[in-house]
């Protein structure tokens, strides 16, 4: 049995949950783990538990008798913590667990920072998930990312699968204060006349004469020549942030993905309207793949290539074509998160409901299936995989004197859950037990999904 560094506190399970997440390393944008963390945790009481790119976990827990009937309500914490540590202290954030210690009555990090905030809201949010005495109705907890630079994961999040009405936001910053609040924002534009005075007579003024430039279109020259320089200065840059921008014409669907570094550039509205402007590109000339998009010219004769460099001269950021996808089928279907930074089209092999197309299409973009089924699974992929496999049996002590034909067929078994798992037509629909292929069926016995592309940012 574990022995926990923080004993003789109640809720014991409370604290026993902080310590064990505190070993987990989750700075903000290294969220994987405690992710995994949380999804096995779901996974080993049978909770609904979804996962998204971003590595939100959102879990339900089905109400308690006697409250079926109340309003289902909503606890939100993030997942991530200020990780900063003390001049000498050896800490890596990437890969080492937290030094607890207790010392008068208070809980400690050795040389470093606790993430207390959010780890509170966690180990909160997992103690009432896993207790089997405290009353409640249905309760839905959301571990977001990324508060700690910005909030990306609260953003990014798709509320689409929340049922409740109410939130408690388990983040505050004063302890034993509740604030009963809404949550809002407005976009302000205004414009003032300043007040003018006269020059005052110790002042000189200044003669400044420009001379000698070639003539032309002086701003995008200087923008296009300044986006070079950008270019060359932050080539070792990494563009994370950005847009995933969709249109379908016809029997054709494209998508595109402009990269930045900086959310605050990717939520400009101009930004996404130049993100636009290249698929529109794209579009126009039916471009096949990346490099004949980035050699297609606009209207203006322009290439998408030179509309990119001039984009980074603009916003003084590394700006990139990160990707460009085409399909052509019979009746495609596109979808964007709202955040913007993940989208998929697909094709299908003829007509079928909207509802049904968009709700395919949705499940593809939040599971990234690694292909629409077995068939087409990637061999590399599939032999990696099945190399996984085989090798976990040969680890496993239980299997050490097993023939090697026993561990194929144990190692086939693995590899018929990853397909369920990790193709489109054989995946669950989100939240029900039927495949996307049944699925399709029910609304037409002899359609399917014959092409299909995803980005994310970040993967």
């Amino acid at each position: 049995m574990k022995e926990y560094v923080i004993s003789g506190y109640q809720p014991e399970k409370l604290f026993n949950y902080f310590e064990d997440i505190s070993a987990v390393p989750r700075g903000s944008g290294n969220e994987s783990g405690i992710a995994d963390f949380i999804v096995k945790f779901a996974a080993e009481r049978g909770l609904f538990c979804l996962r998204d790119d971003l590595n939100n976990v959102f879990i339900r827990k089905p109400a308690t008798p006697g409250y079926e009937d109340q309003p289902g309500i909503m606890l939100q914490g993030h997942t991530d913590m200020v990780c900063e540590k003390n001049a000498g202290t050896e800490h890596d954030f990437l890969t080492d667990g937290l030094d607890l210690y207790v010392e008068d009555g208070w809980l400690r990090a050795r040389g470093t920072t606790l993430g207390g905030d959010d780890g509170c809201a966690v180990a909160a949010m997992l103690y009432a998930l896993d207790s089997d005495t405290l009353r409640h109705p249905e309760l839905e907890c959301l571990f977001t990312t990324g508060e700690e630079t910005g909030l990306y994961g609260a953003t990014g999040f798709d509320y689409s699968v929340v049922r409740s009405k109410k939130l408690i936001n388990l983040d505050s910053e004063a302890e034993g204060v509740a604030t009963v609040s809404c949550a809002g924002g407005i976009g302000l534009d205004f414009s003032f006349v300043p007040d003018r005075i006269p020059v005052p007579a110790f002042c000189r003024p200044l003669s400044v004469e420009i001379s000698g430039l070639s003539g032309g279109h002086s701003g995008e020259d200087i923008i296009r020549e300044k986006g070079k320089l950008v270019v060359a200065k932050r080539a070792d840059r990494t563009a994370t942030e950005g847009v995933v921008v969709t249109k379908i014409v016809g029997q054709k669907a494209y998508i595109l993905c402009l990269a930045c570094e900086t959310d605050f550039v990717a939520q400009n509205s101009e930004y996404s309207a130049s993100a636009e402007a290249m698929l529109e590109v794209a579009v126009k000339n039916d471009a096949a793949d990346r490099d004949a998009l980035m050699a297609a010219k606009n209207a203006e004769g322009r290439t998408v290539e030179e509309m990119v460099t001039e984009k980074s001269g603009q916003t003084g950021e590394k700006i990139e074509l990160a990707y460009y996808g085409r399909i052509e089928a019979p009746y495609c279907a596109a979808y964007v998160h709202f955040n913007k930074k993940l989208g998929t089209i697909l094709g299908f092999n003829k007509e079928i409901p909207a509802e049904v197309a968009h709700t395919v299409t949705m499940q593809a973009t939040a599971m990234a299936p690694v292909s629409i089924s077995e068939a087409d699974c990637p061999a590399e992929v599939v032999e990696h995989e099945r190399k996984i496999a085989v090798e976990a049996m040969k680890q496993d002590p239980k299997n050490a004197n097993k023939p090697e034909a026993i561990l194929e067929k144990i190692a086939e078994g693995k590899m018929r859950k990853f397909f369920e798992e990790n193709t489109l037509l054989a995946q669950p629909v989100v939240g029900e037990k039927e495949s996307i292929a049944d699925y399709i069926h029910k609304a037409d016995k002899d359609a399917t999904v014959v092409a299909y592309k995803r980005f994310a940012l970040g993967e």
